[in-house]
C-alpha cells in the first residue's frame, strides 16, 4: 500500500525474480508456497494465474510498476509447450540448471512475455535492471549467505537478441495501450545499446546505470552520453529502491546536483539554451516519472 513519509509518497513494487529463477535451490518451496496461499495448482498454468492474483492485489495497493532483477534481459518468443517442459523438469525432476543455460534463459523469456501482458492490462510499467551476477564468491556465499557483497558486474552480455522479440511485441509504439519499458544496466559499458534501443523502439526508456554506478563520475558520463545518442526527454532518470529508504534524501542530491552540473555544462558551451536547460533539468529530476509512470500530484515550478 502506498505510504507518505515525511511528504514522500512511497509505492509498492511487484518484484517476481524468486518465482523464476529455477537455478535458485529454493524455487521448488517458493513455487508451492505462492501456489497454496493463491488456491493454485503446482503447475506452470497455476503458477502463471498466481502471479496475476499477486499482480493484480500489487495494482490495487497502489504499484504502477513491476521490477525485474535479471542477469540478462531476456525476454525472447518461447512457447507454452516448451516452459511447461522446463517447469516439470524443474518442479516435478528435481533438475537443476545452471545459471546461463538455455534452459533458464527459455523459461525467464516466458515468464517476461506473461509479466509485459499483465503490465499492459493493468497501464503498469516494466523495469528491467541487467547484468548483476549474484554471489560471485563462493567463500562469502557458503560461509554467509547471499548478498553480502560478493556481486559483479558482468561484461558479456547478449542484450539484443534476447530482448528484441519482448520489445516488438509490447514496446514497439504501434498502440497507445503499450506500456512503457525502462532499462537499467549494471554495468555502465551498456547504457549505449539501451540508449540506442530508446531511438528504435518508442516505448522504450534509458534509465540510469545504478548499484556500484552511483558515483558522479559515472552519472556524469552518462548524460553527456545521452545528449549525443538520444534526448533527455526519453530518459527515465535515476531510480532508487526501499532497501536504501535512510539514504534517500542524499542519494538525490547527489543526482540532482550531476544533473545540475551537466546541463550547466551544455548551456555554458552554447549546446543548449537556458531555458532549455531549466526545461531538461526538469524533465530529468521528475516530469519524465511523472509522465512513464502516470504518477499523479501537481507539478511543482519551483
Amino acid at each position: 500500500m502506498a505510504k507518505n513519509i515525511g511528504g514522500i509518497t512511497f509505492l509498492p513494487t511487484f518484484r517476481p525474480d524468486a518465482y523464476y529463477n529455477i537455478f535458485e535451490n529454493d524455487w521448488k518451496m517458493k513455487i508451492e508456497r505462492i501456489c497454496h496461499l493463491t488456491g493454485q495448482d503446482t503447475s506452470l498454468k497455476g503458477l502463471v494465474e498466481a502471479l496475476k492474483i499477486r499482480h493484480s492485489y500489487f495494482a490495487e495497493m497502489g504499484a504502477k510498476t513491476t521490477d525485474h532483477g535479471l542477469l540478462e534481459p531476456y525476454g525472447r518468443k518461447i512457447s507454452h509447450k516448451r516452459a511447461e517442459e522446463i517447469f516439470d523438469q524443474a518442479y516435478s525432476q528435481n533438475k537443476k540448471f545452471p545459471l546461463r543455460s538455455t534452459e533458464v534463459g527459455d523459461f525467464i523469456s516466458y515468464m517476461m512475455h506473461q509479466f509485459c501482458a499483465m503490465n499492459q492490462e493493468r497501464g503498469m510499467v516494466t523495469q528491467i535492471h541487467y547484468g548483476a551476477l549474484r554471489n560471485a564468491n563462493d567463500y562469502l556465499f557458503n560461509n554467509w549467505g547471499p548478498d553480502v557483497g560478493g556481486d559483479v558486474a558482468m561484461g558479456n552480455i547478449n542484450i539484443l537478441e534476447n530482448l528484441l522479440p519482448l520489445l516488438s511485441e509490447f514496446f514497439s509504439g504501434e498502440d497507445d495501450k503499450q506500456g512503457h519499458l525502462i532499462l537499467y544496466p549494471m554495468n555502465q559499458i551498456f547504457a549505449h545499446t539501451n540508449l540506442m534501443l530508446e531511438r528504435a523502439f518508442p516505448k522504450v526508456h534509458s534509465g540510469f546505470p545504478w548499484w556500484h554506478n552511483d558515483s558522479p563520475y559515472i552519472m556524469e558520463q552518462y548524460l553527456l552520453h545521452l545528449t549525443n545518442s538520444s534526448s533527455f526527454a526519453s530518459s527515465g532518470g535515476p531510480v532508487c529502491d526501499g532497501r536504501k529508504i535512510l539514504s534517500e534524501g542524499s542519494r538525490f542530491e547527489v543526482f540532482d546536483r550531476i544533473i545540475c552540473r551537466v546541463v550547466g555544462k551544455l548551456v555554458a558551451e552554447g549546446q543548449i539554451s537556458r531555458q532549455g536547460g531549466i526545461e531538461a533539468v526538469k524533465a530529468l529530476m521528475y516530469k519524465n516519472q511523472l509522465r512513464l509512470f502516470n504518477l499523479e500530484g501537481e507539478d511543482n515550478e519551483e
